[in-house]
């Protein structure tokens, strides 16, 4: 049996994606949910200053088709790409008792501005381009939130214990923006960030940066009484993970993404109908944001999706720069399209597709560790 999705649309134009059957193993997006999400890899695969070779670009290009067919599906049809997954792949963690249980503690953040005058990301320039506002609450509608996983659990009689994971996020309800700042999760800094280090897990269940932030975003929309739908960007700022800056290279076709003129003013747009903007979103630091949107989709939308990425560099001015530390930050900014929850088609029925209909996504997708 074939089972097909539209992926995306481009100038009303529907672009289609064969999803395999449940038993391949070829198109499982199951490591999505396993992946370590921090801001360099571990161990490293990729040499400062390289971009992916061919291989790894067509792996991360499937990745991101797979992304975007599960985005674009409901439920029913996205929980098909994880295998191990049963019945659904919506998220089970819907209240904030759930960050308590697994043991996770509200951390102050200390970012004091988002124009460079203190810790945190320089994105000033772009949010205001985009109109949106970035004053912090009360003053304003822009909230900062912060969680270590800073206490052991014990659930069905496992002990879980602590990891150190990290996460730093800011959140616009208004104006429909996420802010991602920091993430370390649980795999990546129970082995980078805690002595002896937590090797081999157990690591709790709550451990998605989709799903943590999912919580601050639910509990920001009620507290202003904004239609949590609201969601209009992700931004992934202050990029460092290696994997994530050689797929950015590729897309590019620039061994140096920040030396050129790449600011706001310049940044350069790719849209998810392309090669590079799938890879980019199969991305560490892309993925996450597609699983918020697939994890969550009674709240979201049954088919919202990221349909182009943007990409810029912000370039520090030091007098003294640390010959260690890059004097320029990558930031991601990925674009949401809502779309309607009504599907155009019959979804079970493999349609006619026009040799011309653009990309055909065939998830011929290898398991990463």
């Amino acid at each position: 049996m074939k089972l097909w999705t539209i992926i995306a649309w481009t100038s009303g134009t529907a672009v289609w994606g064969r999803i395999l059957p449940p038993n391949s193993d070829n198109y499982s997006l199951d490591h999505a949910l396993n992946v370590s999400e921090a801001a360099t890899n571990f161990p490293p695969k990729f040499a400062i200053g390289t971009s992916l070779d061919d291989d790894g670009w067509k792996e991360a290009v499937a990745f991101g088709c797979s992304l975007v067919n599960a985005m674009n599906s409901p439920d029913e049809l996205a929980v098909s790409f994880f295998p191990n997954e049963l019945g659904t792949i919506q998220s089970q963690f819907t209240t904030d008792q759930d960050l308590t249980d697994w043991g996770y503690s509200y951390d102050n953040l200390p970012i004091t501005d988002l124009e460079g005058e203190g810790p945190g990301p320089v994105i000033g320039d772009t949010l205001q381009a985009l109109g949106i506002d970035y004053r912090r609450s009360p003053a304003g509608p822009l909230y900062y939130y912060g969680w270590d996983h800073d206490r052991q659990t014990v659930h069905d009689g496992v002990t879980y214990p602590v990891t150190n994971a990290r996460f730093w996020e800011m959140i616009n309800v208004d104006d429909g923006i996420i802010i991602a700042w920091v993430k370390y999760g649980p795999k990546w800094a129970g082995r980078e960030m805690v002595h002896p280090p937590v090797e081999n897990g157990p690591y709790p269940k709550l451990k998605q940066w989709a799903d943590i932030v999912f919580l601050d975003w639910q509990r920001t929309a009620r507290a202003r009484q904004k239609d949590i739908s609201n969601l209009k960007y992700f931004i992934s700022s202050g990029v460092l993970n290696d994997e994530t800056k050689a797929i950015v290279r590729r897309a590019l076709k620039s061994d140096d993404i920040c030396e050129g003129n790449y600011g706001w003013d310049n940044h350069k747009e790719i849209k998810m109908d392309t090669e590079e903007g799938k890879a980019v979103l199969s991305s560490p630091n892309g993925r996450g944001m597609a699983l918020f949107l697939i994890r969550h989709k009674q709240a979201l939308g049954k088919r919202s999706i990221i349909d182009k990425v943007s990409i810029w560099c912000y370039r520090y001015e030091d007098e003294d720069p640390d010959p260690d530390d890059p004097p320029w930050a990558l930031h991601l900014l990925f674009h949401v399209k809502k779309q309607s929850d009504k599907w155009e088609v019959d979804p079970w029925q493999e349609p006619d597709i026009p040799d011309d209909h653009g990309c055909k996504c065939e998830f011929v997708l290898p398991h990463r560790t």
